[in-house]
């Protein structure tokens, strides 16, 4: 499920049609999974990030990523939503330019 939806969007006065926010849900996902990672990779330490990467060269999906992150990020509910809600303002601030 998406975090953005249109009546969200509309709420804060962006007005988009179907094929732009298509392409805005993308980057929006994309963008925020790109800063939890960046935000979780710097509170690694080594032994971590070795385990970390080991599970993702082990072929690991996204279940098997999601359970080592939940028992090693104790903070990682805080991470995500931090950086949704730093999106969400960053989105309600440059509303006007979209």
């Amino acid at each position: 499920m998406s975090l953005l939806n249109k009546q969200f969007l509309q709420s804060l006065g962006i007005e988009l049609d179907d094929q732009t926010f298509e392409a805005f849900d993308e980057h929006f996902e994309a963008t925020l999974q790109e800063r939890v990672v960046d935000a979780i990779v710097d509170g690694l330490d080594e032994q971590q990030l070795e385990q970390l990467s080991a599970v993702r060269e082990q072929g690991g999906d996204a279940v098997a990523m999601q359970t080592w992150l939940q028992a090693n990020v104790p903070d990682l509910s805080q991470i995500v939503q931090s950086e949704v809600d730093i999106l969400l303002g960053d989105l309600a601030e440059s509303g006007d330019h979209i």
